[in-house]
């Protein structure tokens, strides 16, 4: 069978979906498929062009169909690297609004706790807030539930 891929990346790109949408198409071709993978720009414009021709197929096109080459030639490695530099860190910074505070005060206590030599009453306590938090978790009314023992969700295996 012959299974078109569109995504937003591939190999040579280093990423969770470049990778996933590889050892996607690797299963396809070991079960005996023909996959082809669009990817990025290219992939946007091929879908963006069949799409056109749908209501083209119905009746007069309302403009001209989309080019299947990119108008513009793909960033630089610097131009990849400001891009990274100035826009992905602002908008790390205006991700980390609720976070990075918090994690700010978490290491300010192990600091403190480390200069005062009391890293072994934090780490009870630590034990002890998990103790209490799993104990609060554990389903009413079930013998040996937990985390080790059996659970309301059911376990799947997939073989080949």
């Amino acid at each position: 069978m012959r299974v078109v891929i569109v995504t937003e990346s591939f190999p040579p790109d280093v990423n969770g979906v470049a990778h996933c949408t590889l050892q996607t198409a690797r299963h396809l071709v070991g079960r005996g498929h023909e996959p082809l993978v669009v990817a990025a720009e290219r992939g946007h414009r091929t879908a963006a062009a069949g799409f056109h021709a749908l209501p083209a197929a119905r009746g007069p096109a309302t403009g001209a169909a989309p080019g299947l080459e990119p108008r513009r030639p793909p960033p630089s490695r610097l131009d990849s690297w400001l891009r990274l530099a100035t826009a992905g860190t602002g908008r790390l910074a205006r991700r980390s609004t609720d976070l990075l505070p918090r994690l700010l005060c978490l290491a300010g206590a192990e600091l403190r706790h480390r200069a005062c030599g009391t890293v072994a009453h934090l780490d009870g306590r630590a034990e002890e807030a998990l103790r209490s938090a799993l104990t609060a978790a554990e389903p009413t009314g079930v013998q040996g539930a937990g985390p080790s023992g059996p659970s309301s969700v059911p376990r799947v295996s997939m073989e080949g």
